[in-house]
């Protein structure tokens, strides 16, 4: 019973997003047609306040749903630099699908971008404001190639923004345990004359608390099972730019270094579950100091679907149908995706004519049969 009330809270949670996010979406294409060709900057301060009304909404699942405990390890150099709100490169290890790096610069006064796949790009919602936000995107194989000038050529367009920003990068690791560096030499080459920090960081779970790490989908599930709320361990230590080598083979060589020390971290963590004595416990994000915008932007938004709901109920039944068909297939439940297609065919051959079931039909054999 407990597994189907927690699937029905996160289909009306991804539902909840999807719907609002093609409405960010909206806006934010919008403001590109008509005021980035007049002001890029007036026009990055309104997408980035637009774009937040969609990251809260993932900010107060973190908070307000999970109450996930984020306790920040570092010394007091780097809490300095953080509270300083500066731009920063962040190279990272990648354990989970929840992006704790932007719920910290966001707290810390700092937006985030990212370079990922340019595939990402094409997909509504995440991708889309994404691109809007002016992440970066790069060919799929561009962690293994060996010139990325071009492709990041974008990194100079940070120093114009009117915030701090954290770029996120995560090398990886091949099955040889070799770090691919390319992408960090690249940041570093063009982001040395106006970014002052890297900050490594490495996230980690207690297995008391987080075994196995959480996901999206377990923030929810854990929630209504009554577990107790998720910890998480984030070891950050500051490098000052200035310090690190001219030459990129030698970067490269300091990025590789990272990572050995970064393992030794981890395992260090996995065998007294915390990061030692020799950092601090500056910053605890916990239930206690949840920020109060992710809720009201909830709020808000929760209104606005209740007045639409009333105002234009036939609309908001149709909106409803087609955005949780799709929902219902990304979360591959195929029956369901059949039966809310046929009832939204069946509502638009009312509404308009027997003319639209032909395409509603092909769409949903496309989507549905294997």
């Amino acid at each position: 019973m407990i597994d189907i009330v927690a699937d029905a809270v996160l289909f009306s949670f991804v539902l909840f997003f999807v719907i609002s996010g093609l409405t960010v979406n909206l806006i934010q294409a919008i403001c590109f047609v008509v005021i980035r060709p007049l002001s890029k900057n007036i026009h990055r301060r309104i997408n980035g306040v637009v774009a937040e009304l969609l990251w809260l909404e993932v900010g107060w699942l973190f908070d307000w749903w999970a109450g996930v405990e984020v306790q920040v390890y570092t010394d007091k150099t780097t809490m300095a630099g953080l509270m300083s709100k500066e731009n920063a490169i962040v190279i990272s290890n990648n354990i989970t699908n929840i992006d704790f790096i932007s719920v910290l610069a966001r707290r810390s006064g700092s937006s985030s971008l990212v370079v990922c796949g340019k595939l990402l790009k094409f997909f509504p919602v995440i991708g889309w404001a994404m691109w809007f936000s002016e992440n970066i995107f790069v060919e799929s194989n561009y962690y293994g190639s060996a010139d990325q000038g071009q492709a990041l050529a974008a990194l100079h367009g940070i120093k114009d923004f009117p915030w701090p920003i954290w770029l996120r990068l995560f090398p990886q690791e091949t099955e040889n345990g070799e770090v691919m560096t390319e992408v960090f030499v690249s940041a570093v080459k063009h982001m040395r004359s106006f970014v002052p920090a890297v900050y490594d960081v490495t996230v980690a779970f207690p297995e008391s608390c987080s075994n196995p790490p959480p996901t999206a989908v377990g923030l929810v599930h854990e929630r209504l099972r009554q577990r107790q709320p998720y910890v998480v361990h984030v070891h950050i230590k500051r490098h000052d730019l200035r310090n690190l080598p001219w030459h990129n083979g030698r970067v490269a060589k300091w990025c590789e270094h990272v990572f050995v020390a970064k393992n030794a971290l981890l395992d260090h963590h996995r065998a007294h579950q915390t990061f030692g004595d020799k950092v601090q416990l500056l910053e605890t994000c916990s239930g206690k100091r949840r920020p109060l915008k992710s809720l009201l932007v909830v709020t808000c938004w929760a209104l606005v679907f209740v007045f639409w709901t009333i105002k234009f109920p036939l609309l908001s039944l149709l909106v409803l149908l087609i955005a949780s068909s799709c929902v219902a297939l990304i979360l591959e439940l195929h029956r369901l995706a059949s039966v809310l297609l046929n009832l939204t065919a069946f509502l638009l051959r009312r509404a308009f004519g027997s003319q639209v079931t032909p395409l509603l039909l092909v769409t949903a054999a496309y989507f549905i049969l294997p």
